[in-house]
This record gives structure tokens, sequence and C-alpha cells, in this order.
């Protein structure tokens, strides 16, 4: 009866190999590409659909992609000629909803990711939009075998849920690395707080590697000492750190 449910379906199947696809995350978004998905549907997956996108959640999806908006925005106000780089980018929703990226005030923007597919589906949609797609895996990033330059703003929003400590250290390490000086580089974790947890894993088998704000901390191992900012969404399920090279 779940399964009836396109959002849940897709997680549970996962046609691309790796739960959490760009795809899932149209749904998560309300984006008009999934309308047609969601039309062919039954009464009661669309039912379950429209409980799952108004969870705890979904919505501290939706508050992350206007957190990221709102930082572009922010970065080409206070940095000229900014370079951005977004790490497991999928759809790149984000770009949607800020004005720099719209009026192509970002200098260079690169959209990083190991999916081709979703790759193409930015290059269809980015409609003249300075973004450029490079694909690529995270270990080629945290063995450097990828050389994207430097960046004013480095992100990886819903990257970490995935990695291990030691990858995720790693990760972090190299990111770092490739920042500017006074360059920010933005992670996040959902927290053990999600009351969704249950849903996902047992109906989607879709499991996340949950972390206190205490154990992200930790993660970043001596690169700590560069937090300059921790802060949580509006339902506090995510746990977001910015780091600074200074």
């Amino acid at each position: 009866m779940l399964h009836q449910d396109p959002l849940t379906l897709r997680g549970f199947s996962k046609p691309r190999g790796y739960p959490g696809d760009a795809v899932l995350l149209d749904f998560i978004y309300r984006h008009p590409s999934q309308e047609a998905e969601l039309d062919k549907a039954s009464l009661i997956g669309r039912a379950v659909c429209e409980y799952m996108v108004s969870r705890p959640a979904a919505e501290s999806v939706r508050w992350r992609r206007k957190l990221l908006a709102q930082l572009f925005d922010e970065i080409v106000k206070r940095v000229q000629n900014a370079e951005i780089l977004s790490v497991a980018c999928g759809h790149l929703r984000e770009a949607a909803n800020s004005v720099a990226m719209q009026n192509n005030l970002v200098h260079r923007f690169i959209a990083f990711d190991q999916d081709d597919a979703s790759l193409k589906t930015i290059e269809a949609e980015k409609n003249g939009t300075n973004i450029d797609c490079v694909q690529g895996t995270i270990k080629e990033l945290i063995r450097r075998k990828i050389k994207l330059g430097k960046f004013d703003f480095i992100y990886a929003a819903g990257l970490y849920d995935y990695l291990n400590d030691g990858a995720a250290q790693l990760l972090t390490k190299s990111l770092f690395s490739m920042l500017k000086e006074n360059g920010r580089l933005l992670i996040a974790n959902f927290m053990p707080s999600n009351p969704d947890m249950g849903y996902m894993e047992a109906f989607m088998g879709w499991q996340l590697l949950y972390r206190t704000r205490e154990e992200f901390e930790q993660v970043v191992g001596p690169l700590a000492r560069n937090i300059q900012k921790i802060y949580f969404d509006d339902n506090w399920h995510v746990v977001y750190l910015e780091l600074r090279k200074r």
C-alpha cells in the first residue's frame, strides 16, 4: 500500500543505485517535473506522498534549499567575482531560488556530482545561468585527482549523511584545501532527532548516518578550530557547520 506512493517506492527501489537521489528530492520539493508521476499514482499513493512531503524531514530539506539560495546572494554581495562549488549537487534546485544565480552574478559555479543523469538535468534546465557541470566521485575529490581550482564558497549539504567518520574527515580536509583565503565551507548532517527515521528505514530502505552536533564537530577533526558558525534548521533536525579559511 505504501509503495503506491512514488516517493516511497523510489526510495525503496533505488533505480540509480542509491537512496535519496535527485528525482526523489524533487518529490520533496514539490517540483513540477514530478507532477506527471504523481498523476499516475493511486489516490492512496498521492495521499501518502503528500503526507510524507509535509513531514519534518522534508521540511528540513526545503529549508536547506532556501538557506543555500540566501547564501549565494550574500556571497556575491561580499565577494567580487565569487566562485562557488556544490558537492553532490543533485539537480541543484537551490539555484532557481537565488537572485544571484538567476542573474549570473556568480563568476564561476561548479556543480559536482557522481550521477551523470542529474548533471544532464542541470544542463538541460540551466537556462543560460552560469553553471558548469563536472562528473566525478567523492573518492576522486578526497584523493585530489580532480583539479577544480579555488573557491570562495564550497558546500556539501546532503552528502555527509552517507559518509562514515573517516571519509567525512578526509573529504572535509580536501574541500577545505580548495578554499581561497577567507573562503567558507558549509557542511550539514541530519541529527538523531529526525522523527521520520523509522519510516525511511522500514519502508524506503533509506538509512542515514545521524550525528549530534558534538559528533559532527568531531568528524571534522583538527579543522574544528576553523568552525565559524554552527546553526540548525527550524525543526532542529539538521546541524550545519560553517568553516572559514583564515
